[in-house]
């Protein structure tokens, strides 16, 4: 199973939405918090729920080891793809949590170094709530 190609038209697609709502959007939506702008669209539930199902999918289906870890490091590298969007950078970002159920089944050689590069692009200091619970997670699958 490629799980590369399972996720990233899930990515491209959601890239692709936001590029298409960042054109599209008047001056001053979502302007002082106020709805109607860029980070009030659809396209963010429907990317968080895909990646949702295509997660339980792979679960489901039996990754092996090798797979998972494909799948985990695809998912905690995704919020480079933000190109610079405030609000997708956010949503990337959101969906690592939707790794922790392929953490324990990744394969255990490929957690510590995970774990290594995770810490040092997220500091505690600068850590959410989502970050701790992967931190955790990858501290058990690599011990």
């Amino acid at each position: 199973m490629d799980v590369i190609a399972m996720l990233e038209p899930i990515f491209r697609q959601y890239l692709d939405e936001i590029d298409q709502v960042m054109r599209t959007k008047k001056f001053g939506d979502g302007l002082f918090g106020m709805p109607g702008g860029p980070k009030d669209d659809p396209c963010h539930d429907h990317f968080d729920k895909s990646v949702s199902d295509a997660v339980k999918q792979l679960v489901e289906d039996g990754v092996s080891g090798g797979e998972a870890a494909a799948a985990v490091e695809y998912l905690l590298h995704s919020q480079s793809l933000d190109q610079g969007v405030e609000c997708a950078y956010w949503m990337l970002l959101a969906v690592h949590r939707h790794s922790l159920p392929l953490i324990p089944l990744m394969a255990e050689e490929r957690a510590k170094p995970l774990l290594d590069w995770y810490t040092a692009v997220y500091p505690r200091a600068k850590r959410f709530p989502v970050q701790n619970d992967v931190i955790k997670a990858l501290k058990r699958r690599a011990k």
